[in-house]
């Protein structure tokens, strides 16, 4: 059984403004509010990443946080408001991943641009693994957290389209832009196929080498593109 846990420990202090916004939580208006709500979403992100989706439960997470029943509903609306905010801080570490590999630095080609994404997707989902494998199984059958990670990935994709389109011959093209959209698509989506650990050609692959194809397969993909738009 896990103990209470330190406020200095949660994981998701730093998503904490984003979920402060959110129609399913109660916004804090008071420093000692705002610091028990971080407990409640760093409690209710451990329960759910460490015990599961059947341990997720309103007293479970108020015995982790030192936060009362009575104290969670004065601050959250529901239990489904806490999953949307857990899906909420994972797409916001996905996001700032990519937004960090790409967007700090230019590309001198497809292999090092999707070098960069590939790396940033597998780091995140290596470290928070057991976390995204639960997220991802859920969305796929609850339709708000499964439009956070529509929306997630749109703004990701566009960041990875910005960057790699310097490096058509014909930039302007609207198959260049496809192209970069696809790809993008092809990466984020094995990797999810891979965490939720339910597609039974990628189950069994080991997150490095599932990344060394993807980039593989996304260069020749580009490159090949990139050769017809040119002739």
């Amino acid at each position: 059984m896990l103990r209470r846990m330190p406020l200095a420990q949660s994981p998701a202090l730093a998503a904490l403004p984003e979920h402060a916004n959110s129609e399913l939580l109660l916004r804090p208006k008071q420093v000692r509010s705002r610091a028990s709500l971080m407990r409640i979403l760093g409690a209710a992100e451990i329960v759910l990443r460490d015990e599961g989706l059947e341990a997720f439960s309103i007293a479970r997470i108020a015995e982790l946080s030192g936060v009362s029943v009575g104290g969670i509903y004065r601050r959250v609306k529901s239990k489904a408001g806490l999953l949307q905010a857990i899906k909420d801080a994972a797409m916001g570490r996905i996001e700032d991943a990519i937004s960090f590999a790409l967007e700090r630095r230019k590309f001198d080609d497809f292999e090092a641009l999707l070098g960069a994404l590939v790396q940033a997707i597998l780091n995140s989902f290596v470290r928070h693994e057991a976390l995204h494998r639960i997220l991802f199984q859920i969305g796929g059958s609850d339709p708000a957290m499964s439009a956070r990670g529509i929306k997630g990935r749109a703004k990701t994709r566009q960041m990875f389209v910005t960057s790699a389109l310097p490096l058509f011959t014909n930039p302007m093209a609207a198959r260049a832009r496809l192209a970069a959209a696809l790809t993008y698509d092809m990466v984020s989506l094995m990797f999810i196929d891979r965490v939720r650990a339910d597609a039974e050609q990628v189950r069994d692959v080991s997150w490095q080498r599932l990344g060394k194809e993807l980039v593989s397969a996304g260069v020749a993909y580009l490159l090949a593109i990139d050769r017809s738009l040119s002739g």
